[in-house]
């Protein structure tokens, strides 16, 4: 049995509404946890780097915190801190549901 990952697509947009162009989304797990794939637990955590394309498009897989399949322990959130090139940056915390298995950016 192969983990369970959701793909993240789409365009990323501000809290204001502007498109972004270009620039990095840092995304960290709030606590180290555990996912089954099959019999073994596997131990996932850490931060990646996502890179946003200069039309603001992105395209990468997470594992899913939230739903069947998801990590372990409960309630465990991501943080994604992104950095948006000649301007502020901003920060969302997501909670990634199981399903769908392909999700858009500006949904979470």
């Amino acid at each position: 049995m192969a983990i369970a990952t959701v793909t993240i697509t789409g365009k990323v947009v501000r809290p204001d509404g502007a498109g972004v162009s270009g620039g990095n989304i840092s995304v960290k797990l709030s606590q180290n946890a555990t996912v089954a794939d099959g019999a073994v637990e596997q131990v996932i955590g850490g931060t990646f780097d996502v890179v946003i394309a200069i039309d603001g498009s992105v395209n990468f897989v997470i594992v899913p915190n939230s739903g069947t399949g998801s990590i372990t322990p409960a309630g465990t959130t991501y943080t994604a801190v992104f950095e948006d090139p000649g301007r502020e940056g901003f920060t969302k915390v997501w909670d990634i549901s199981a399903a769908p298995a392909s999700q858009d950016i500006g949904d979470l």
